[in-house]
C-alpha cells in the first residue's frame, strides 16, 4: 500500500455517513481478507501475469470499497451531495482516479486475457480431441505400411465366454513358428490371460502340410482339473489363429507325439477341423484398466445356426447389448442401415441418422461394419452418407477395403 495509509483510510471513512448494520466489522474484515486471499492465491496460480506492478494499488482501493460498502445505504449507487467536497479533496490528494483506472484497466484486461488464455486452452483441447478421435482406428489395412510380420492372437476375455483377437509383431520366422512367442510379446502389465498359450506349441508342417500342435495335456489338466469350459476355450484358441491362417484342419499331439485326450472332449484322435468364423457380428469390448475398447465377435448362444443370418440381421445385432457375454453394442441404435447393392466382393450401404454421433463412435461402427462384411465374405464396402465425405480417415461415397488385422496393440 504505497498511496494508501492506515490515515488516508480513516480520513475518507470519517467522512461517511452511519448506518445501522446488523453485521460485525470483525464479520466484514475476515470476508475482505479472504477475499483478497483468495485473488493472490488465484494470480499466483495463472502461468503468465502481466500486471504485477499495479497488484498493490489495486487491491488497496478494492478493501477500501469493500469496507465502503458497511457504511453506504443500501441501494445508494454513490456518496450523498454532503460528501462532495471531501470526495473531490481525496481524489485530488490521492490521485483516485488514477488508481480507478487501473482497477479498470485490471479488470477489462485481466479477464479479457484469462478468458483468451482459458479459450484458447478449451480450443486447443478440443481441437487435440477431435484430432485423436479422428486418429483413432483400431484396425489394420492391407494396405499399410505397418502390416508387415504382424499377427493376430486369440485370448479369452474376463468371464470366459468370447475370444478377443490382438494384434502384435510377431518374433517367428513366420507366422507359424510365432504362435510360439505368444507369451513373450504380450506386456507384463497387460491385463488380458495368455495362459493357454502356455500349454500350447507349434511343431511342424507334416508331409500332408497340416499343422501339427502339441498340447501339454498333464500340465494343462494339472492346472486345470475337470473344467470343461477352458477345454473348450483351448480348442478355440488354436481354431481362431490357424482361421486366421486359412488352415482347414490341424494335427494335436501330446508331448508324447500320441492323440489328445482331454477330460471332458475325450481322445482327439481325428484332425480337429478348423471351425468358420464366418458370419459372426463385430462388437466391442472393455478391459480392464484399459479405455480403448476392442472389438470382438460375438457369436449368437441361442443356438440357432447362423447359416440363415443375413447382413442386415449382423447389423441389427450388432446395434444391441450381449445377452450373455460383456460385449456391447458397436453401432448406434438410431443409425438406419440398408443394403442397397450386393456385387462380388462389394457391399453397398446408405446410412442415415449418422450426424449426432462423436467422430470415434462413428469410427468404431464404421470399422466393426467392415470386420462384419469381411466375415461375410465381401472385400469392399461403399457407405454413403448425406452431408457426410469422410468418417476418420475413411473416405464416404468410395469403396473401402475390408480390414486385415484388428485390435493392433502399439
Amino acid at each position: 500500500m504505497s498511496k494508501f495509509d492506515e490515515k488516508d483510510i480513516e480520513k475518507l471513512l470519517g467522512h461517511m455517513p452511519e448506518i445501522k448494520d446488523e453485521q460485525s466489522s470483525d464479520y466484514y474484515y475476515k470476508n475482505i481478507d479472504e477475499e483478497l486471499l483468495y485473488k493472490q492465491t488465484k494470480r499466483r496460480s495463472k502461468k503468465k501475469t502481466k500486471l504485477y506492478p499495479v497488484l498493490a494499488s489495486v487491491a488497496a482501493l478494492f478493501l477500501v470499497m469493500q469496507l465502503s460498502a458497511k457504511y453506504l445505504p443500501i441501494g445508494a449507487p454513490t456518496f450523498d451531495e454532503g460528501s462532495d467536497a471531501e470526495l473531490s479533496e481525496f481524489n485530488s490528494n490521492t490521485d483516485m482516479k488514477q488508481y480507478a483506472n487501473d482497477e479498470q484497466a485490471e479488470s477489462s484486461v485481466e479477464p479479457q486475457g484469462g478468458e483468451s488464455m482459458e479459450s484458447a486452452e478449451i480450443n486447443q483441447e478440443d481441437s487435440t480431441e477431435e484430432s485423436k478421435d479422428a486418429s483413432f482406428t483400431r484396425v489394420v489395412h492391407a494396405n499399410d505400411e505397418t502390416n508387415e510380420n504382424l499377427v493376430t492372437y486369440f485370448f479369452p476375455d474376463e468371464q470366459l465366454q468370447l475370444l478377443i483377437p490382438v494384434t502384435f509383431e510377431h518374433q517367428g520366422s513366420d507366422p507359424y513358428e510365432a504362435f510360439n512367442y505368444a507369451q513373450k510379446v504380450i506386456p507384463d502389465d497387460f491385463p488380458i490371460n495368455d495362459n493357454l498359450y502356455e500349454y500350447l506349441s507349434f511343431k511342424e508342417i507334416d508331409s500332408s502340410g497340416m499343422p501339427v500342435i502339441q498340447i501339454d495335456v498333464d500340465r494343462f489338466q494339472k492346472e486345470y482339473p475337470g473344467g470343461s469350459t477352458i477345454e473348450i476355450l483351448l480348442l478355440q484358441t488354436i481354431n481362431a489363429y490357424f482361421a486366421e491362417l486359412n488352415e482347414d484342419t490341424i494335427k494335436l499331439v501330446n508331448t508324447n507325439g500320441e492323440n489328445v485326450s482331454l477330460s471332458h472332449s475325450g481322445e482327439i484322435d481325428q484332425p480337429l477341423e478348423v471351425e468358420s468364423t464366418e458370419k459372426q457380428p463385430f462388437k466391442i469390448i472393455y478391459l480392464t484398466e484399459i479405455d480403448e475398447p476392442y472389438y470382438v465377435q460375438s457369436p449368437d448362444f441361442s443356438g440357432e445356426s447362423t447359416e440363415s443370418i443375413s447382413i442386415e440381421d449382423a447389423f441389427q445385432r450388432m446395434k444391441r447389448e450381449d445377452e450373455y457375454t460383456e460385449a456391447t453394442s458397436s453401432i448406434p441404435s438410431d443409425w438406419e442401415i440398408h443394403v442397397d447393392n450386393q456385387t462380388e466382393g462389394r457391399l453397398y450401404l446408405t446410412i442415415e441418422n449418422v450426424a449426432e454421433e462423436t467422430e470415434q463412435s462413428r469410427i468404431i461402427a464404421i470399422e466393426t461394419m467392415l470386420l462384419t462384411a469381411k466375415s461375410f465374405g465381401f472385400n469392399e464396402v461403399v457407405f454413403s452418407m448425406d452431408g457426410i465425405e469422410h468418417i476418420g480417415g475413411y473416405p464416404i461415397g468410395e469403396p473401402i477395403q475390408v480390414p486385415a488385422y484388428v485390435n493392433p496393440h502399439h
